[in-house]
């Protein structure tokens, strides 16, 4: 892997865009930091669309947390009157047990 300032790839965009279309990996820098990535179009092909699919993935896995959760509170319900805590203390009596 090659790395350039973003001044050299100004410089040399024919070569850099060559070296990356033929396979090489070449990092870009400004200031000293990466900047970003050229890769071969083959290369990126397998970069594209796989962000889409982690967060479909996510996003499956926390809607199956919030039904679990729905669920669970469905099964267990603290406030069976729906009365809040006075509805509370009323239902579980003296002695803290329903």
């Amino acid at each position: 892997m090659r790395t350039f300032s973003a001044t050299e790839l100004r410089q040399k965009l024919g070569e850099i865009l060559d070296a990356a279309s033929s396979g090489e990996t070449i990092l870009v820098m400004r200031d000293h930091m990466p900047l970003v990535y050229l890769v071969a179009h083959e290369d990126g092909e397998g970069l594209v669309g796989r962000g889409d699919k982690r967060i479909a993935s996510e996003r499956q896995a926390l809607d199956g947390l919030v039904e679990f959760g729905n669920q669970w509170h469905r099964q267990r319900d603290p406030d069976p009157e729906g009365e809040g805590a006075a509805g509370w203390v009323r239902w579980t009596g003296r002695d803290g047990q329903p």
